[in-house]
C-alpha cells in the first residue's frame, strides 16, 4: 500500500484534537497531578491584561471553552488554588496594531509557578537524546515525521487535579478540562503515555509530541507507518496533518538533519554561523560560542578551537579583538558546512575511537565506524582542561583523554565488542594494554576504570596517518601579512 492510500485509510486521525484512550477498557484516559502531602492550597490575585490584549484574549479562551479544553468556574463555587494568566503578543505579531490582535497572535499561559513548587514530578520515562534517534535509524534511507494536535491537550486532567490549575480572567475564574503547558509534571505525564503508545515500535521514536520514523526503504517504512497510524487511531490520538512529512529522504528533527548518509547540521544553524560577524563584546562572544556549541558534535577538538574565545568571557578578562581571536572565529566558521555528515551509529559495524589531549587546552575525542563509504565520524567530544589537569604531564593527560572518551560514550561501548583506541602518545601502550606492568597511582585508576569495556590500545603517531582529528588539516596557521618571521614566533608562543 503506498503512501496516499495509508493517509486516506487513517483520514479519522488528522481530525480535531483527539482524547487518549485506556487500553485495558477503552475508556478515556484521566492523569493527576501529584501533590506533594500536607501542603495548603494557594490562591493568587489576578494580573491585570493590558486593554487591547483583552479582545483577543476573551475569544482565545472561549475557543479553548469550545474545543473542551478548558472550562467556567460555575459562580459561588470555592477556589483553593488560582494561579495568574500571563498574556503577550507572539513576537512575529508585536508590531500589528494592538486593535487589530487576534486569538491566534497571542501567547497566553497559566503561570503555575507557586503549585510547582508544591507538586512531585512523574519520572518514569526517559526522553530520548539525539544519541538515540541516530542509534535508532543506523539503516534507514526513508522518513516520515508526524506532529501530534496540540500534543499535551489530548490528555485528559482528572477532575481532582483541574482546580490545582484553576486561573483567574476579568470574565471569571476557569480551570482546564485537559493536561496544559506550565505544570511541571506535565512532559512527564505526556512522555509516559507516548512511550506506552507507541514504544515497541521498531523505527519509530518521538520527542514529546513529534513522532520520527523511518525505514530501509520504501516498504519497510510504509509498513511502520501503518503501524503508527493503527496505534494512534485506536488510542484516540490525531495529528496536525499540515505539519507532517511523510516519506522523505531526509527531513529535519531534533535541531538537526536527518538524511540516509547520516546526520548533518541544518541550513539555517550553518548559515547562522556563517554569516555571523566579529563579536565586538563579551555577550556577542557568548551569543556566538552558545549558537555554535549546538553543532559540537560535528566539530574535532572543539574545545581547543574555541579556547581563545572562551578567555575573551572571563570577568578578569578585558574584550580584546585580536590575532588569535580572530583566527579562532574564522577557524569555527570554516569547521562548519553543509556536507558535514555524522554516521549513525550501526552496533554490526567495528569501533574506533580516536582520543588526544592538546598541550594546555582541552581534551577531544572521536567515534568512527567503518562503513561502505570509508571510516566514518559518528560522534566528536571536547573539554576544557581543569586548571589541575592542565598541570598532569603530557602522559597523564592523554591517559585522561581515553579514560574521559570511555565515559563519554558509554551509551555506545559498554557490551560491545572488542574495539580500537588509538593514540599518538606511544608509551600509554604498555600501561593499558600489559596487566603486569606497574604504574603510576593516578594511571593506574583510570586503567582501572576502563575494566568494563573490550579494548585495544593502538599506537598510531598522527604525523603518519590521515587523521580525522588534525588540528593542523582543520586549522591551518594563519597566513600572516605583518611582523614577518618573529611575530610568527611569538604568536607560536602565545599558543
Amino acid at each position: 500500500m503506498n503512501i496516499p492510500d495509508i493517509l486516506h485509510e487513517f483520514d479519522s486521525v488528522f481530525q480535531g484534537i483527539g482524547k487518549i484512550r485506556d487500553n485495558n477498557n477503552d475508556n478515556e484516559l484521566y492523569v493527576k497531578f501529584n501533590m506533594k502531602p500536607g501542603i495548603a492550597p494557594v490562591a493568587q490575585k489576578p494580573r491585570p491584561v493590558p486593554y487591547y490584549l483583552q479582545k483577543p484574549l476573551k475569544q482565545w479562551l472561549e475557543e479553548g471553552v469550545k474545543a473542551d479544553i478548558f472550562e467556567e468556574v460555575p459562580l459561588g463555587t470555592p477556589v483553593q488554588w488560582c494561579s495568574p494568566l500571563v498574556v503577550i503578543p507572539k513576537p512575529k505579531f508585536s508590531k500589528i496594531p494592538q486593535d487589530q490582535l487576534e486569538s491566534h497572535m497571542i501567547r497566553a499561559c497559566v503561570d503555575l509557578r507557586i503549585p510547582n513548587k508544591l507538586m512531585d514530578r512523574n519520572r518514569i520515562t526517559q526522553s530520548p537524546v539525539v544519541e538515540d534517534f541516530v542509534y535508532k535509524f543506523h539503516n534507514c534511507k526513508v522518513f516520515s515525521k508526524m506532529d501530534l494536535r496540540q500534543g499535551y491537550h489530548q490528555l485528559m486532567l482528572h477532575p481532582e487535579s483541574r482546580s490545582i490549575a484553576t486561573f483567574s480572567t476579568a470574565w471569571g475564574n476557569m480551570r482546564p478540562r485537559r493536561l496544559i503547558f506550565g505544570a511541571k509534571c506535565s512532559q512527564d505525564l505526556f512522555d509516559e503515555q507516548m512511550y506506552r503508545i507507541f514504544g515497541d515500535i521498531p523505527n519509530c521514536l518521538n520527542q514529546r509530541d513529534d513522532i520520527l520514523i523511518g525505514g530501509t526503504d520504501i516498504d519497510e517504512h510504509n509498513k511502520t507507518l501503518q503501524e503508527v497510524l493503527q496505534r494512534a487511531h485506536d488510542f484516540g490520538i490525531t495529528l496536525n496533518k499540515e505539519k507532517c512529512e511523510f516519506g522523505v529522504e531526509e527531513l529535519e528533527f531534533y535541531g538537526y538533519k536527518f538524511t540516509k548518509e547520516g546526520l548533518k547540521p541544518t541550513h539555517e544553524k550553518v548559515k547562522a554561523v556563517k554569516e555571523a560577524n566579529a563579536p565586538e563584546s563579551k555577550e556577542a562572544v557568548r551569543s556566538f560560542l552558545g549558537m555554535i556549541g549546538y553543532l559540537s558534535k560535528f566539530i574535532p577538538r572543539y574545545a581547543s578551537l574555541t579556547a581563545p574565545l572562551r578567555k575573551l568571557t572571563h570577568k578578569d578578562t578585558n574584550f580584546k579583538w585580536g590575532i588569535e581571536e580572530r583566527t579562532a572565529f574564522e577557524n569555527l566558521k570554516d569547521s562548519i558546512t553543509n556536507e558535514n555528515t555524522m554516521a549513525y551509529f550501526n552496533p554490526t559495524r567495528p569501533i574506533v575511537l580516536r582520543c588526544e589531549a592538546s598541550f594546555n587546552e582541552g581534551l577531544s575525542a572521536g567515534l568512527f565506524q567503518h562503513t561502505p563509504r570509508g571510516t566514518q565520524p559518528v560522534h566528536y567530544i571536547s573539554r576544557t582542561m581543569t586548571d589541575t589537569e592542565k598541570r598532569y604531564s603530557q602522559t597523564e593527560k592523554d591517559a585522561l583523554s581515553i579514560k574521559w572518551a570511555k565515559n563519554r560514550f558509554s551509551i555506545y561501548l559498554l557490551g560491545a565488542p572488542k574495539f580500537k583506541i588509538i593514540t599518538a602518545h606511544k608509551p600509554l601502550i604498555p600501561m593499558f594494554n600489559k596487566t603486569t606492568i606497574k604504574l603510576p597511582p593516578r594511571i593506574e585508576k583510570w586503567v582501572m576504570d576502563m575494566q568494563d569495556v573490550d579494548y585495544e590500545l593502538i599506537y598510531e603517531p598522527g604525523k603518519d596517518e590521515a587523521d580525522l582529528l588534525d588540528y593542523n588539516v582543520l586549522c591551518p596557521l594563519p597566513r600572516l601579512s605583518c611582523g614577518g618571521p618573529i611575530f610568527f614566533i611569538f604568536l607560536c608562543l602565545r599558543l
